[in-house]
């Protein structure tokens, strides 16, 4: 069985822009939606396992940062990044804080930058996909070396007070 391409999704309300980074972000290794706004995104979030979002900032009736916040609340392991064609710190500052933006981009930006940010998110995502596996599929072991981890450590803290206490005397 062939594993899926990870799957891109592009959002901004002007067609150019998503038509033009669409066709110059194509490529064999992953596959690429658009959507024009936060509204038209959303179903593709949650009925597709989208690895990456590109999100405009500045788009009618929703702002990016909204937008990107309630991707993070619908899947937390898509990973969120921000175009802008008016950048500021305060700007990037929130979209970082609010919602967890991995990458933010100026208009125009360079599309080999974006493509090679976007191949390290997808390589980010599988990562954070594959750690909530792990963690989904076994947290009874989880659990156990945990408490393990935590109990070596209390033991080697009691070695150095004994320590501690013998060199004392």
């Amino acid at each position: 069985m062939r594993e899926s391409k990870p799957l891109v999704l592009i959002i901004d309300d002007d067609p150019k822009i998503r038509e033009g980074l669409s066709r110059r972000l194509r490529c064999d290794e992953f596959a690429i939606a658009t959507a024009a706004s936060g509204a038209e995104a959303m179903p593709l979030v949650r009925s597709k396992a989208v690895a990456v979002v590109l999100c405009d900032e500045r788009m009618p009736g929703q702002s990016g940062i909204s937008v990107l916040s309630a991707i993070r609340d619908q899947s937390p392991s898509t990973v969120r990044m921000m175009l802008t064609g008016a950048p500021c710190v305060s700007l990037a500052l929130r979209a970082i804080n609010t919602a967890g933006v991995y990458h933010f981009f100026t208009k125009p930006c360079d599309t080999q930058e974006l493509a090679l940010s976007i191949r390290d998110a997808i390589r980010y995502h599988k990562t954070i996909y594959e750690s909530r596996l792990a963690g989904a599929k076994y947290p009874p072991a989880r659990r156990r070396v945990e408490a393990c981890a935590s109990e070596s450590q209390v033991a080697y803290e009691l070695s150095l007070d004994e320590e501690h206490d013998t060199e004392g005397s």
